[in-house]
């Protein structure tokens, strides 16, 4: 089909369907084509502009995918805005994108994707459903993806629905599993050890300790399952290869991919300048009393507020920590502190000097890198490997390691301390934070996803 129109076109009897196809392309964006077509413009028939803008469209479509992400709900998170600003830069990079999520119980994301990709819903994330499967496989017969990016490398119920999916489609699709944390780290263990590190009792100690070992045990297995039935699995860092094996049992485990998360958030319009700063610290995300300990952000505060009164405190995000913070304010009588609740963070970095992290573990940290790139200085509990991708400690960033393994918040206030002291070094930070946030701009990410995971598919 393609070589009859080439031909036609150069023997001059072109068909009125190049003419449509043209006119197409065209409408597309003028700007586009004419950059396209530009160099080739020094040939004055017609014929070549057209063979040249045929073969254009010819080789978009080889190298269009089909691509399903597959999440628990449209939860407006960490995951859920990562997922939401790959579905639509891929959608703007001409491959065909949809989102199958197990439930909606959480809307947010959903309203923020490109009109272009389908979004389907199943009936259940909190176990395994077959009603799921069923719902799944018939998204897989219209969808037809090439690849489906499971974003759940834990638990085994997400893996198992997609292959039981395509096994009822007979689809040969690439599945690649994503684990958005350290792989030695989760909400269960963590909630375990936070009872451990209080004053109980030796026989509840002991207890804890087996259940703690059943729940390793568990996680162990079913972090393999998944990574045993996908095609390839990626985690957010390379500090998180070994302790993924040793988590595992897994040994050579030659199916992982690296892959850091891209910066998700819109800088359309910014231009930095110090003179813009105010003597503001924030914290973003959620308040989670498990993962993220925003209690510390408070006590670090408690620490400062006295001493800069000429500083104020504010906090980003909702959850289920929020009366224990507002327990707190009350009880230290802070002053100049703000809880916002759930906003759209991008003014706040706009305006803030310092972001504070103090969470027991992450798996990439997105609000750092947000943060970053509007010349927030980040101060971070030196909790999770990670890090290592992103600060270096006293160029773009401050890292606060504990001495003796307890956090401490008023070790933790000194850092801040050296910050608001001096305004030179603040300044240059500023600076060095904002040029090591373009490293994980979404153009170099995608790079990254055409080099490493697009080729599982070819």
């Amino acid at each position: 089909m393609y070589m009859s129109i080439k031909e036609s076109v150069c023997s001059g009897n072109v068909p009125w369907i190049v003419y449509g196809i043209l006119g197409i392309i065209l409408s597309l964006g003028f700007d586009w084509v004419y950059k396209s077509v530009k160099s080739k413009l020094f040939f004055c028939r017609e014929q070549f502009l057209l063979v040249f803008l045929l073969e254009r469209l010819v080789q978009l479509r080889l190298n269009n995918m089909n691509i399903l992400f597959l999440g628990q709900n449209f939860n407006i998170g960490g995951v859920g805005i990562v997922t939401k600003e790959l579905a639509n830069f891929f959608c703007s990079k001409c491959h065909h994108v949809s989102v199958f999520a197990f439930n909606n119980d959480h809307l947010g994301v959903e309203e923020m994707l490109d009109e272009k990709i389908n979004v389907y819903v199943g009936c259940s994330n909190s176990k395994f459903k077959y009603s799921n499967v069923k719902i799944l496989s018939e998204a897989l017969k219209i969808e037809r993806p090439d690849l489906i990016i499971n974003n759940w490398g834990l638990p085994w119920r997400f893996i198992l629905t997609a292959r039981l999916a395509l096994k009822r489609t007979g689809l040969k699709t690439k599945v690649i599993s994503v684990y958005h944390n350290d792989p030695k780290a989760n909400g269960k263990l963590q909630k375990i050890d936070t009872v451990l590190k209080s004053n109980c009792s030796v026989f509840k100690s002991f207890w804890l300790r087996c259940i703690r070992r059943i729940v390793e045990q568990v996680t162990s297995m079913s972090m393999r399952y998944v990574y045993n039935n996908s095609d390839a699995y990626q985690l957010l860092s390379k500090s998180f290869v070994v302790p993924f094996e040793e988590f595992t049992g897994i040994k050579n485990a030659n199916k992982l991919i690296v892959q850091s998360n891209p910066l998700t958030i819109d800088k359309s319009g910014f231009v930095f300048s110090p003179k813009t700063k105010r003597k503001e610290i924030l914290y973003v995300g959620r308040l989670d009393p498990i993962q993220k300990k925003v209690s510390r952000v408070i006590d670090i505060w408690n620490v400062l507020e006295k001493k800069y009164p000429d500083w104020n405190l504010t906090i980003v995000g909702d959850g289920e920590e929020r009366k224990e913070l507002e327990d707190r304010i009350e009880k230290y009588q802070l002053k100049n502190v703000k809880l916002e609740g759930r906003q759209a963070p991008r003014e706040y970095y706009e305006r803030a000097s310092i972001l504070l992290l103090t969470s027991d573990f992450e798996g990439f940290g997105l609000v750092l890198v947000e943060g970053m790139s509007f010349g927030v200085v980040p101060v971070v509990y030196n909790s999770y490997t990670a890090l290592q991708d992103i600060i270096v400690d006293e160029y773009n960033g401050l890292l606060y390691s504990s001495t003796n393994g307890l956090f401490s918040a008023e070790e933790m206030a000194l850092k801040v301390e050296s910050l608001i002291c001096d305004n030179d070094k603040l300044s240059n930070m500023m600076n060095n934070a904002i040029r090591t946030s373009e490293k994980f701009s979404m153009d170099s990410i995608y790079e990254q996803w055409e080099n490493k995971i697009f080729k599982l598919c070819e």
